[in-house]
């Protein structure tokens, strides 16, 4: 099942080929969407207990990146 968006509290769990085994650091990320602007991506996050998977596709928008949204480490999350 595909939804569209990102949504506030979401964890993100795979980023495209990016998953917890080979993740080093966000640049990873950024260094996937830079190479995948107008492709699509696939994102699996956690929401609400439930495992969603997400199709996005990185591009220009009216603020800074190509994602749309900001990712943060969970170690910088305040709960």
């Amino acid at each position: 099942m595909y939804l569209q968006g990102v949504k506030v509290d979401d964890m993100i769990v795979e980023f495209g080929s990016i998953n917890s085994q080979n993740f080093a650091s966000l640049s990873d990320i950024g260094t996937l969407v830079h190479r995948s602007v107008g492709n699509v991506v696939t994102v699996k996050v956690k929401r609400e207990g439930r495992n969603v998977q997400l199709a996005l596709i990185p591009g220009p928008w009216s603020g800074r990146g190509l994602l749309g949204c900001n990712i943060i480490p969970i170690d910088n999350i305040d709960r």
